[in-house]
């Protein structure tokens, strides 16, 4: 345990040493900024949409940071053989896996905590704003601080099931075709629920097709479950809720991973 432990360490700090990690931590928090500032032509609405493009910024920024950091920490590391300097040592090759992922993880946590305060700024602010009762204000403001906090909950669980997908994948594939890979999964991951509602053939005349379409969507994540759009429109979640989606991300984290470490066993170093 304590090598996963100094091998996340390191990694977290080489990630966090990455110009690029400050670029679109920067970026993502002058987005929300200027989510805030911009004139919005709703009157009751406007507090909803700039939750919608915050939280979608969020998804977006961890997304981002945990594919490039994959790519850089373990594909070129595998590819500089400085991994070999690692594994060479009483290190395992889980070991180097699992430390890479929770180095990653964390780095990316500490960008959407940084990102997620800029957030809450802006949503008190925009509620500081709205004519109405102080009483109904300070309600309004725990609310969209609540929110605020779930939706970056949620998109983080759903970085921890991609962030995985990407180690996994970084093993052997290059930086763009781990990127391809890795979006793919996020854009199919979140139409999983719309497959299965709209576009699953019928299982009377197209038995086939219906369990080819169905094995298909067991393997992608239903990352659905993570849509945080509901929190934009002042849906109120569940705790269960949040539990459950937490158990599902470390579910299909750890199936990648273990995924990753079989392909790292036999990757030539």
């Amino acid at each position: 345990m304590f090598k996963v432990i100094s091998i996340a360490s390191n990694t977290f700090k080489e990630v966090v040493r990455e110009p690029v990690y400050y670029i679109l931590t920067i970026l993502a928090s002058l987005m929300v900024i200027v989510a805030r500032m911009m004139p919005l032509f709703t009157i009751t609405e406007d507090i909803k949409m700039m939750k919608d493009i915050g939280l979608s910024t969020v998804n977006v920024t961890g997304l981002l940071i945990a594919l490039l950091a994959a790519s850089r920490v373990v594909h070129g590391e595998i590819e500089s053989r400085t991994a070999f300097t690692v594994v060479a040592k009483p290190v395992r090759r889980f070991q180097f896996i699992l430390g890479k992922y929770f180095g990653i993880v964390g780095a990316v946590l500490l960008a959407v905590f940084v990102i997620s305060l800029v957030f809450a700024a802006m949503v008190w602010w925009q509620v500081l704003d709205r004519p109405m009762p102080e009483e109904m204000q300070a309600k309004r403001q725990i609310q969209g601080l609540i929110s605020v906090g779930l939706g970056c909950l949620l998109s983080m669980f759903q970085v921890m099931v991609l962030t995985a997908i990407s180690v996994a994948v970084s093993v052997y594939a290059t930086m763009v075709v781990n990127i391809s890979v890795c979006f793919s999964f996020f854009l199919l991951g979140n139409l999983s629920g719309w497959f299965l509602t709209e576009a699953l053939p019928d299982p009377t005349t197209a038995p086939w097709a219906a369990l080819a379409v169905r094995v298909i969507l067991g393997v992608l994540p239903f990352l659905e479950t993570y849509n945080v759009q509901a929190l934009a429109l002042g849906t109120k979640i569940p705790l269960s809720y949040v539990l459950l989606a937490f158990a599902y991300a470390v579910y299909y984290s750890a199936a990648a991973l273990i995924i990753g470490m079989a392909l790292f066993q036999r990757r030539e170093l």
